[in-house]
């Protein structure tokens, strides 16, 4: 049985800056009844962001932002539980990692933007 997971979510709490990237610490929600052994995650940076609430048009997500590192060690997250990467001890060098490319270009459009990470992956009966 191969099952989505309910829900994932992740926050970067500090800045990136073109070149750098920071690491996530993945929060998994699973709302079954049986544990979920999660085997891919896949993250991708929506196209629009925002300045002070407001659409900031000048700086495309995908564009100035990517996932610089996939997370790939399997996990298992409990049935009718919320779980992170710290929480069950995945060492933090092996946490997906989203960060600013570095453009030719200048960048400063994309100062004080707020960008939405979207997740997508596989799950099954652990």
């Amino acid at each position: 049985m191969v099952a989505r997971w309910q829900r994932a979510i992740g926050y970067i709490p500090q800045l990136v800056y073109p070149g750098i990237d920071q690491p996530l610490d993945l929060s998994f929600t699973n709302t079954t009844g049986i544990s979920l052994k999660v085997t891919t995650v896949i993250i991708t940076i929506d196209p629009s962001t925002t300045r002070a609430g407001v659409v900031n048009a000048d700086c495309v997500g995908p564009t100035n932002f990517a996932e610089t590192r996939r997370f790939s060690t399997p996990l298992v997250v409990p049935a009718h539980a919320t779980r992170t990467l710290s929480g069950l001890h995945v060492a933090p060098s092996l946490w997906p990692r989203v960060g600013m490319i570095d453009l030719p270009v200048n960048q400063d459009a994309c100062k004080g933007t707020t960008f939405t990470l979207h997740y997508a992956g596989t799950a099954a009966k652990a």
